[in-house]
């Protein structure tokens, strides 16, 4: 599942390139596919709450808390525009990932749903709906 992960940063990366558009995607992903749409998910949700800029600069992580009981597109979107310490470069880049994704629908995906911290990250990117279709008794999926 390395590979599906790394597909996923990639497919984030290539959302988040202005040349293929300016429109809201819906990410639908079936089994080994899923991964690759919630690996994009978590990627876009790093850039948006900016926890990649916050590591690499070493600064103190974010407010795990914060962004646990706040995961929704609204808040995310006040929490860029009213921060104050970054560039409108970097705003805009911010809340494309934040606001890029329509709906995600996610269908026998191989990968656990716990933490539910990291899916609630993952929700907090998605405008729409989070659609998890699984069959809980069935570990084939």
């Amino acid at each position: 599942c390395e590979a599906a992960d790394e597909a996923g940063i990639l497919m984030a990366e290539a959302l988040m390139d202005e040349s293929s558009g300016n429109r809201p995607v819906v990410l639908i992903g079936y089994s080994v596919g899923g991964r690759v749409v919630t690996s994009c998910l978590s990627e876009l949700a790093k850039i948006a709450w900016g926890l990649e800029t916050k590591k690499k600069e070493k600064k103190e992580e974010a407010n795990g808390s914060d962004l646990a009981t706040n995961s929704n597109v609204e808040f995310l979107t006040d929490y860029i525009e009213n921060d104050k310490t970054i560039s409108e470069k970097e705003r805009h880049r911010r809340l494309r990932a934040a606001t890029l994704v329509r709906d995600a629908v996610l269908i026998g995906v191989p990968t656990a749903t716990t933490p539910v911290d990291k899916w609630r990250l993952r929700r907090s990117v998605v405008c729409g709906r989070v659609v998890n279709a699984h069959f809980e008794k069935k570990w084939g999926l």
